[in-house]
């Protein structure tokens, strides 16, 4: 989606290798900057807390040429946003910045953070079944585990890619 608005210059915020999730989210995010031909500028590891990112968005104002941001989480998101706001880059004016995971407050803050939707709930009872039946002793036939659906909230935290200097 990013990429459609003109952005080329990206950076990660990812999570603490140790999560499996946030390996997964680290390699969605190099895989589709690879496939895309775009640049990443760079990639910071956080620990999903916003102070993390915010530590990671003073690093990135440093960095003109990033357009946008992805942020492994919401909350890592919201301290990129606020340590660019403190830096004088306008989210998302300047910088775009994406998040995971659609936390609630994400929808009223300023501005509102676009961020990746995902039906946890339907994880959560699938992956009870499947330890259910594994308790019981029942094979079950292998099936990847996707998330249905995901799915991009944009929102006010991005917008077409300002030209680079």
């Amino acid at each position: 989606y990013l990429a459609s608005l003109g952005h080329r210059n990206f950076f990660h915020i990812a999570g603490p290798t140790a999560w499996l999730s946030a390996r997964n989210r680290r390699a969605a995010y190099e895989e589709a900057i690879d496939y895309r031909g775009l640049t990443s500028c760079g990639t910071a590891t956080g620990d999903w807390s916003p102070a993390s990112g915010y530590k990671a968005g003073q690093e990135i104002a440093k960095l003109a040429q990033v357009t946008a941001v992805v942020a492994a989480n919401d909350q890592m998101a919201i301290g990129v946003i606020r340590a660019l706001y403190e830096k004088g880059i306008l989210v998302p004016d300047d910088v775009s910045v994406f998040g995971w995971d659609d936390m609630t407050e994400g929808a009223y803050m300023i501005p509102s953070l676009s961020t990746v939707h995902m039906d946890l709930e339907a994880l959560g009872a699938r992956s009870m079944k499947e330890l259910l039946a594994r308790i019981r002793g029942i094979t079950t036939p292998t099936e990847t585990l996707t998330l249905d659906p995901m799915e991009l909230v944009v929102r006010e935290s991005v917008g077409p890619a300002r030209t680079t200097a």
